[in-house]
């Protein structure tokens, strides 16, 4: 029954099939998700409780910063700034205690806000410590500015005393004015110690270091107050012991606010370590508390999460399994219901298909046959113009080798004239070297003869002119005489000297003309040479106009050949047109049978 249905009817079976089980795990996968993602919502919400929680932690950290630079530096912008954090940590404590659902939850929520309130009252309680501090430190820096200020008035008062008594010529002055003078500049220096023990005690943070630093400095303002009353006591002058008198009423007031400041200082110190210090840690470990407990709670509903996702990831991979298997099945018997006719089918058009191929392949082939027939005759007519071409080509270059031909006789014969004069004149200025050699050869010998015996004869007339004394000085005339005659001969040696030298050029001009005959004579060699080079061209010119000609008569006959072989290949590209139409008939009837199956 089901090989008897539709092709259509099989395949939308197999597709409902299919439809069916991807309905299942897209519902199963749809449930999954939607249990996956109420946890992540869960997860988000905590993780935006955390946040909060974070911010309290990071803004107590701050807060307790800033009230510790607001002790060091006195700069109300950081108590400003603690308020700011407290108030910034406050928020996020409320807003963290709106997002929980659990009643403990926001208990605990509720602590760290009262934790936080305690922080910010202790440090409110701090910050008014610290203004009775400044009051009570301005009131001391006054007693002490109008205590050194009263000394340094009497300490200039004495010194323009002695001044004026060293101006006066005394030679004595008075031990007592001296010995003032000295006391009260070392009470300028006790009151400066008793500055710098104050400044000492504001800087430091540690008690202990305070309490020891504030003992050093109660001694030096009794110093101080020891001071002002022995001179005042030991003073004369009535104004002077006055204002030693009112020195003495400022340390007493500057006495009585260091204690007001001490005792301020050690109220704020009781503060930050009773109240505000254990407030900051309360609100940092309630803080810590909550954030704890938002992160195990993340952390299980992650477990669950994960439990989830893995609960979904196996039913979804069974589900999946299933479907597989079931469509392989549902899929073999819907290939095997469709495969068995088609493959009938396909056996009687892959046999067509065949002759089809065959049929083809001959109308093809001789077509190709006919192309390429064609091109040979294309080909064949192309040489026959090539060759004709080179035939007249050829003509040509034999005329223009003749013609080169006879230019290189002319020139050969040229340079044999040339060659001829050539040697006549070298000839001619061989002769003339030849006597101009032989005359200056007799020219020398008669002059080196003469000036021989004249340089004889010098010598005799010198010697004789030497012997005959003053008698013999016309002698000497002559005798100098013919030592001119001596150098005159010596010029013309010279001039016989320049006359070689042109010899020597004569015989130069004659190398060179001998050269010009040589190059004559190789100038005939190479013109001879090329009209031999040019009769070779022309003779391999002929032999390639007969090679021309034989390619024109092969190419004519390729030409016939290639004319009947068209012929044929018509023939029998028309014999399997007709096989083709009638395989293409059996393929018509095929391809009914397949549309009536589907």
């Amino acid at each position: 029954m089901f090989s008897n249905l539709k092709l259509a009817t099989k395949i939308a079976g197999g597709f409902g099939i299919l439809l069916v089980f991807m309905i299942g795990v897209g519902i199963t996968g749809y449930v999954s998700l939607r249990n996956v993602i109420a946890q992540m919502e869960s997860i988000s919400e905590q993780m935006e409780i955390a946040k909060e929680v974070n911010t309290i932690l990071t803004d107590a950290q701050d807060a307790e910063s800033a009230s510790l630079r607001y002790l060091i530096y006195n700069d109300e912008s950081y108590n400003g700034l603690v308020k700011e954090e407290c108030k910034s940590a406050t928020t996020a404590a409320e807003a963290a205690r709106g997002m929980m659902k659990s009643a403990e939850n926001r208990r605990e929520a509720e602590q760290v806000v009262a934790r936080i309130r305690a922080y910010e009252k202790a440090c409110d309680d701090t910050h008014e410590c610290q203004t009775q501090r400044e009051v009570a430190d301005k009131t001391r820096s006054a007693a002490a500015d109008e205590a050194r200020a009263i000394v340094a008035e009497i300490v200039q008062k004495r010194m323009q005393n002695v001044e004026e008594l060293t101006g006066q010529g005394r030679e004595r002055i008075e031990s007592r004015v001296v010995l003032e003078l000295v006391a009260a500049q070392k009470l300028q220096n006790t009151i400066e110690q008793m500055q710098i023990s104050a400044l000492r005690y504001q800087l430091s943070i540690d008690p202990d270091e305070q309490d020891a630093i504030a003992g050093v400095w109660i001694k030096e303002i009794e110093q101080a107050k020891e001071m002002f009353s022995t001179l005042e006591q030991e003073v004369d002058d009535a104004q002077i012991r006055e204002r030693y008198r009112g020195g003495k009423d400022a340390i007493a007031a500057y006495a009585e606010q260091v204690e007001a400041f001490r005792a301020v200082n050690r109220r704020q110190r009781d503060i930050q370590r009773k109240e505000q210090k254990p407030a900051a840690d309360a609100v940092m470990a309630e803080a810590r508390k909550v954030r704890d407990g938002v992160y195990s709670f993340i952390d299980d509903v992650s477990t669950r999460a994960e439990t989830a996702v893995s609960w979904a990831t196996t039913l979804i991979v069974s589900v999946c399994v299933g479907t597989i298997v079931v469509s392989i099945l549902v899929a073999f018997l819907i290939i095997r219901s469709i495969t068995v006719p088609i493959n009938r089918i396909i056996a009687n058009l892959t046999a067509g298909a065949d002759q089809t191929t065959s049929a083809a392949g001959q109308v093809s082939s001789a077509s190709q046959s006919l192309a390429q027939g064609a091109s040979e005759q294309a080909a064949a007519l192309e040489e026959t113009s090539s060759s004709m071409e080179e035939m007249s080509s050829m003509t040509s270059q034999n005329a223009d080798n003749a013609n080169q031909a006879k230019k290189l006789a002319d020139a050969a014969l040229a340079g044999s004239e040339r060659g001829s004069e050539a040697m006549q004149r070298m000839s001619t200025a061989i002769g003339d070297i030849k006597k101009s050699s032989d005359e200056t050869a007799k020219i020398v010998n008669t002059i080196n003869e003469i000036a021989f015996q004249t340089n004889l004869l010098a010598l005799n007339a010198a010697v004789e002119a030497a012997r005959a004394g003053e008698a013999g000085k016309g002698f000497a005339v002559v005798a100098e005489e013919v030592r001119n005659l001596a150098q005159r001969s010596a010029e013309a040696a010279r001039q016989t000297a320049d006359m070689i030298e042109g010899s020597i050029k004569n015989a130069d001009s004659g190398v060179e003309i001998s050269k010009e005959v040589a190059e004559a004579l190789a100038e005939i060699a190479e013109g001879n040479r090329k009209v031999n080079d040019l009769v070779a061209e022309i003779d391999a010119a002929s032999r390639e106009q007969a090679q021309g000609i034989g390619q024109i008569n092969t190419a004519m006959s390729q030409m016939d050949q290639v004319t009947q072989s068209n012929a044929a290949n018509a023939e029998e590209s028309a014999s399997a047109a007709e096989e083709l139409s009638a395989q293409a008939e059996e393929l018509r009837r095929m391809v009914s049978d397949l549309q009536a199956l589907v």
